[in-house]
């Protein structure tokens, strides 16, 4: 009898602890040439999630488009009517969203953020100039510890490459909490069955 609760327990820890531990974002970018290349990281108490390397393989032609003739035998017809009444629900709406995108926001918290840029123009005297603009902008984030911008010119070639990266934290809980409350909002919940009629 007590197999039940026990179980109930367990998921209810399990859940809490996705909930309050923060998730790991990572973005790497790399530009060289006309080629660009990245790396993109989701990580949990040091756990590796997802591991993405892009641009990824080109997928066979073939079988997009047979998804693709797919898809279009499952498009539905739906009136004029269906879609003012999606359109006025949305408006409705629009309050909840926005209060809902902001506890997402708020949840982001930035811990790296790199970026460095090699900057070349058929002129040195041009690439000169945007070098000196570009160090005058990469000073103002000096201030913010969080943020680091570099920059160096090539005056051997004309060239725009270089690297971001992009480190931050999400802690679930707030999106969660906000997510329950929007789905107490009468407008959202009529939005969300109107627009999965219309599917």
């Amino acid at each position: 009898m007590l197999l039940i609760p026990t179980i109930l327990l367990i998921l209810g820890f399990i859940l809490l602890m996705v909930l309050l531990i923060p998730f790991h974002i990572s973005l790497n970018l790399n530009k060289t040439g006309g080629l660009m290349e990245g790396t993109f990281k989701i990580k949990w108490l040091k756990i590796t999630i997802i591991n993405k390397k892009f641009p990824e393989k080109a997928k066979d032609e073939t079988k997009d488009e047979k998804d693709k003739e797919k898809g279009k035998e499952k498009e539905s017809e739906f009136s004029l009517e269906d879609i003012t009444n999606t359109l006025h629900l949305l408006i409705q709406s629009r309050q909840y969203f926005l209060k809902f995108f902001k506890v997402i926001w708020d949840s982001f918290s930035i811990e790296k953020f790199k970026v460095h840029i090699i900057l070349g123009w058929s002129s040195p005297a041009d690439t000169a100039i945007s070098m000196g603009y570009i160090w005058s902008a990469v000073a103002i984030f000096t201030i913010f510890p969080s943020l680091d911008f570099s920059a160096r010119p090539d005056f051997s070639k004309e060239r725009i490459d270089g690297n971001a990266f992009l480190k931050f934290k999400i802690q679930l809980i707030k999106p969660f909490l906000g997510l329950l409350w929007l789905l107490t909002k009468k407008p959202v919940r009529s939005l969300l069955w109107n627009l999965k009629k219309l599917k």
